[in-house]
């Protein structure tokens, strides 16, 4: 089986306490670039402390996730 995601959400919520920006988490990802979601540029690195334990900002957690799978949707602004 092969796996080729047109988009790829890596949670990383632990990475800021260790000092590690996104960015450098990203650069992880540039060796897969036989992968869609890599070659259309469609990693996303999720860190937000949220993303870590469901608890009451769980909507919260999901507007993140639909923003990323969905860019061009027509989104209300808060």
């Amino acid at each position: 089986m092969h796996l080729d995601p047109d988009v790829i959400l890596d949670v990383l919520p632990e990475i800021r306490r260790a000092g590690i920006g996104a960015d450098a988490a990203l650069a992880d990802w540039a060796d897969l670039d036989t992968l869609r979601a890599v070659q259309g540029g469609r990693v996303h690195v999720l860190a937000d402390d949220l993303m870590e334990i469901p608890g009451p900002r769980v909507a919260e957690m999901v507007e993140i996730v639909a923003r990323r799978l969905h860019p061009r949707a027509r989104w209300e602004e808060p």
